[in-house]
């Protein structure tokens, strides 16, 4: 009879170790917060969440959630380049090969993104300072990956 019960509580705690084994991969999913700013000629652009923020990898485009300007980027496993869509009102803004690296980043970051239009400010360094002169652009749009806790950062630029 004892061995009767204990191959019993064996059997019984073999399977609900392997439920929760189960339950700890379902719930395993690391999902990435990062702040968002929008910044148009150097004046900060109030969001109030009204914006969309898409993923495009393919024919696969994922709308990323956000709450209080802070994108929620599910973690991507690929190491394909994505194109993200930014839209705020009348603006639509697009960045083409964002690596997954840059879509989870390995510590806190805060992305800038940012419009520029002629004239435009030297200062924030999106052409080297000949090209300012030379150019006939007339917008510039930017996405800063400002890291918070080492590192200098990098942008993205598109000239128009």
């Amino acid at each position: 009879m004892k061995f009767f019960l204990a191959l019993i509580s064996i059997i019984f705690f073999s399977s609900t170790s392997c439920n929760k084994t189960k339950i700890n991969k379902i719930n395993s999913n690391h999902n990435f917060f990062i702040p968002i700013k929008y910044v148009i000629d150097g004046k900060m652009v109030k969001l109030d969440d009204d914006f969309d923020f898409l993923i495009i990898e393919n024919s696969d485009t994922i709308k990323i959630k956000h709450t209080n300007n802070i994108l929620e980027i599910p973690e991507f496993f690929k190491k394909e380049d994505y194109k993200v869509l930014f839209r705020c009102k009348e603006d639509n803004i697009v960045f083409d090969k964002l690596s997954n690296k840059m879509l989870n980043p390995n510590q806190k970051t805060n992305w800038i993104i940012g419009v520029d239009n002629k004239p435009f400010d030297k200062l924030l360094g999106l052409m080297d300072v000949k090209e300012y002169d030379k150019s006939n652009y007339k917008k510039i749009e930017y996405l800063q990956f400002d890291p918070q806790e080492y590192g200098d950062g990098i942008q993205l630029v598109n000239k128009y």
